[in-house]
């Protein structure tokens, strides 16, 4: 059994907005409970067709922490981890399309939906810790308010997705679009998913665009082995060009967070993210890290 590993987000502005006096269009949210722990990163697109992807992207980490937290007591009791990862590529990409169009809708002022409760199964924050709190989600991938439909307004808020979510037995993966998670393992390291064929040029699957829910790649598996998850939007692993470069640096983290301490090494990674941007291709870059050691 797993224990609860240690967490951390980190994003960067890349050398090209900052050149040009742009903000950044990657977001990153991390939780945890005593038993669960979620990373979520989001790359918006950032093109003038994009204005508002900043904030698409913020809003899909927010939305996708929350659904994944909601999930949590599911995987804790998953006897048929199979089942569940079926039932999940069927229903989770559409509720998170569904939930992103409605706060997206809800930001351009279409929508005055944030007074509607959420749906039973969804996560709030306890008043007095502000900590996440969770409960029975068997409800919470069904959507409940109408304002969820994808319009042609949520075009400019453009971004994609990455999200885990750990319990001690299980896995959770979720991929929309661009960017990478690896396992780091004893004896070796892979990624997640592999790289999406259709995927080339620069091209990117959106949840800005009516049919994301189509595009989602979902995956459960055991929690066992892993030492270390690195997920990471495209600025790095681009700058890294290629798998094998992007499993060095995992060893290379892992490594230091070894002879070093997590906080030691965490403090310098903005530092590193920023260079590594500065050397590569100029984007934004962002990573969460999951370290059990």
């Amino acid at each position: 059994m797993a224990k609860i590993p240690r967490l951390a987000g980190l994003s960067v502005v890349g050398a090209r907005h900052l050149q040009r006096e742009q903000c950044g269009q990657d977001a990153v949210a991390v939780a945890n409970t005593e038993r669960v722990a979620t990373v979520c990163l989001a790359d918006g697109h950032g093109d003038p067709r994009y204005e508002f992807s900043d904030e698409g992207a913020r809003i899909a980490v927010e939305v996708a922490e929350e659904l994944l937290m909601a999930l949590a007591v599911d995987l804790l009791t998953a006897d048929q981890p199979q089942q569940l990862e079926k039932h999940l590529r069927t229903h989770l990409p559409r509720r998170i399309a569904w939930e992103w169009n409605r706060r997206v809708k809800e930001h351009t002022g279409q929508t005055n939906s944030r007074s509607t409760p959420g749906p039973a199964g969804s996560v709030a924050r306890d008043s007095s810790t502000g900590n996440l709190c969770f409960e029975s989600a068997s409800v919470a991938l069904r959507p409940r308010n109408p304002d969820g439909e994808w319009t042609e307004a949520v075009m400019p808020y453009g971004t994609t997705l990455l999200g885990a979510l750990f319990t001690p037995e299980l896995a959770l993966f979720v991929q929309l679009g661009d960017g990478e998670i690896l396992r780091l393992f004893e004896g070796g390291a892979e990624l997640v998913f592999p790289s999406d064929e259709n995927l080339f040029g620069g091209a990117t699957w959106s949840l800005s665009q009516p049919d994301s829910s189509t595009h989602f790649h979902i995956c459960c598996l055991p929690n066992h082995n892993d030492t270390m998850v690195l997920l990471c939007t495209d600025g790095v692993s681009d700058s890294l060009a290629g798998e094998e470069p992007l499993a060095k640096v995992a060893r290379w983290l892992h490594s230091r967070i070894d002879e070093e301490g997590w906080e030691s090494v965490i403090e310098t990674l903005p530092a590193w993210l920023q260079e590594l941007s500065e050397r590569g291709n100029g984007d934004d870059a962002t990573v969460g890290i999951v370290f059990w050691g």
